[in-house]
């Protein structure tokens, strides 16, 4: 209890530090002024508002996702909440799985026009983790049907192939939003993507362009230069987020390593060697998704990542 109390004291403190001494954040809105548009701005009062101000106990990022990742690692929708899996084969023989969450109170009036919200998780996401939870929670509640779209490899999917999934795979995204329109044709279908899976929606959405059948779509945290993304990721809090990406990565290539041993010949690696070097996402881009893009990844840092950008920077060439 006294370190309880100690902690509140020391957060509060550490709130009143921010506040006097950082400026407020203020709300910038970019969009096309329509009718449309503007009925939804005036319709949402958190999007009137001019800064922001946050929880006074979680009042920077660091402490939003410790507290997060906390708060929801024991959630276990899965008890609550079962699932129909759909596998969806590509056309280059991999596959991907669309999850079909069974929540009783949607089922019990689901119909031809309740809502149909696709998830799309982050890098090492799945429906198992806890904002994905959290999140099926939360569209249940509100009685929309959700669904989550699992990348290659992910969440128990089988790797049929030796390849992993990049924010420039959208065609794995036009196949798994593709059977769910032909499944469901009279529903309205929205999606919601975090982190990698907002840049693999974003891409989705631009490439697909008037032809999109998606009713909306919300991106929340997606990064739109990867390159920084990752230098950010292993500088920020001593690089404890690398670490713990890391630290998945590993794990998701150790569970596909039978279905990636074609990659030795054709990369010359031994996976056995390489797989404890991958300590973060540019182990990992360099390992795996660079080489499989481009033949001269040596060359460059971060050539196609995977946030798919294509030949990112040079490496300056030594002179001497």
């Amino acid at each position: 209890m006294e370190v309880f109390v100690v902690l509140i004291l020391i957060s509060v403190v550490a709130y009143i530090l921010h506040a006097l001494y950082t400026k407020s954040t203020k709300l910038h809105l970019t969009y096309v002024d329509t009718p449309r548009n503007r009925r939804i701005i005036n319709s949402a009062p958190a999007l009137s508002l001019t800064k922001y101000t946050p929880t006074p106990f979680l009042f920077n990022g660091h402490l939003q996702t410790i507290y997060y990742s906390v708060k929801h690692r024991n959630l276990n929708t899965e008890d609550v909440y079962p699932c129909k899996r759909d596998m969806v084969q590509l056309e280059d023989r991999g596959q991907i799985s669309v999850d079909w969450i069974e929540c009783p109170n949607v089922e019990k009036v689901f119909n031809e026009k309740t809502p149909i919200v696709v998830f799309l998780p982050g890098l090492t996401g799945d429906r198992h983790c806890g904002y994905s939870k959290a999140l099926i929670r939360e569209i249940a509640r509100r009685k929309f049907k959700p669904v989550i779209l699992n990348h290659r490899g992910c969440a128990r999917t089988p790797l049929t192939t030796p390849k992993f999934y990049s924010a420039d795979t959208i065609g794995d995204a036009r196949a798994g939003f593709g059977h769910i329109h032909r499944t469901h044709p009279q529903n309205p279908v929205y999606a919601i993507g975090v982190s990698l899976g907002a840049t693999i929606l974003g891409n989705f959405v631009a490439a697909e362009g008037e032809a999109c059948k998606l009713k909306g779509v919300v991106a929340m945290c997606a990064g739109f230069d990867l390159f920084s993304c990752t230098k950010n990721v292993e500088r920020n809090l001593f690089g404890i987020y690398n670490m713990g990406l890391g630290i998945n990565l590993r794990r998701k290539l150790r569970e596909h390593e039978d279905a990636l041993k074609p990659l030795e010949n054709i990369l010359k690696i031994n996976l056995k060697e390489e797989i404890p070097k991958v300590k973060g996402m540019r182990d990992f881009d360099q390992l795996i998704t660079c080489l499989l893009y481009t033949s001269d990844a040596a060359d460059d840092l971060l050539c196609v990542d995977l946030g798919g950008r294509r030949i990112i920077k040079k490496k300056k060439k030594n002179t001497k």
